[in-house]
């Protein structure tokens, strides 16, 4: 069974880790000199907001599972959904962004909308910034043409079962 699978950016996490370590240690020199520029509760508090990236980010960069699979039976991206989405049930799809992050959302038809699990306040926020009950962020995996995979997508729900796994070859 061939697999398009798509993995986080390491760089990604090598950039939270190297925007995060210049205010811990500032943080940190702060607290250890006796003439502090800054007040005691600002450097602790910079300290335990910017050090939680520090670990975050050694997380992202060890963490060796695929952020997004893609086969013939459907699409499974680890943080949007918890199974996989066929491509029978995917209506259309679309690329969105906010704040330069891009989204791909799935529309799914109405008649499999009552296998997604979402929390009711989330869902009217998501549908009413255009967004839809599953998006799949592109923001982690960063090295990926968005509208490649868009169109990737789009093939794969339109295709018969027999040519997907052509699709996924090429």
């Amino acid at each position: 069974m061939p697999n398009e699978i798509i993995y986080k950016s390491r760089w990604q996490a090598i950039k939270i880790i190297l925007l995060s370590l210049p205010f811990v240690l500032a943080a940190v020199w702060d607290l250890c000199i006796d003439t502090s520029i800054m007040p005691d509760v600002v450097s602790w508090l910079s300290l335990c907001f910017f050090g939680a990236g520090i670990p975050i980010g050694i997380y992202q960069l060890f963490d060796k599972r695929p952020k997004i699979i893609i086969n013939e039976i459907g699409i499974f991206d680890r943080d949007a959904y918890t199974d996989y989405i066929t491509w029978n049930s995917i209506a259309d799809a679309y690329l969105t962004s906010v704040y330069q992050q891009k989204f791909i959302c799935l529309v799914i038809k109405e008649e499999f909308k009552h296998l997604i699990k979402s929390k009711k306040p989330l869902k009217s926020l998501l549908l009413q910034l255009g967004f839809q009950e599953v998006n799949i962020s592109l923001g982690p995996v960063g090295s990926v043409k968005e509208n490649k995979l868009l169109n990737l997508i789009l093939a794969m729900r339109n295709a018969e079962p027999a040519e997907r796994i052509n699709l996924l070859n090429i």
